[in-house]
């Protein structure tokens, strides 16, 4: 279970990701060759750009805690 401090702290990275272009493009480019249109992308930008950058937080932390 996370304390406060950390969830704050992953949100705000969370939130540097999806303000950051370059992982916006990267996203952008991930989903369109999943199929995803340009119309689905501009109804949906933020939640895909959320997730992702969550999924990708979690995962980094899943594999500093084998290190």
């Amino acid at each position: 279970m996370m304390t406060m401090t950390e969830l704050r702290n992953h949100f705000d990275m969370v939130h540097e990701l999806v303000g950051d272009t370059d992982f916006v493009k990267t996203v952008y480019h991930a989903v369109k060759s999943q199929g995803c249109t340009d119309e689905e992308w501009e109804a949906n930008k933020m939640p895909i750009l959320v997730r992702m950058a969550n999924d990708y937080l979690n995962k980094l932390a899943q594999e500093l805690k084998k290190v």
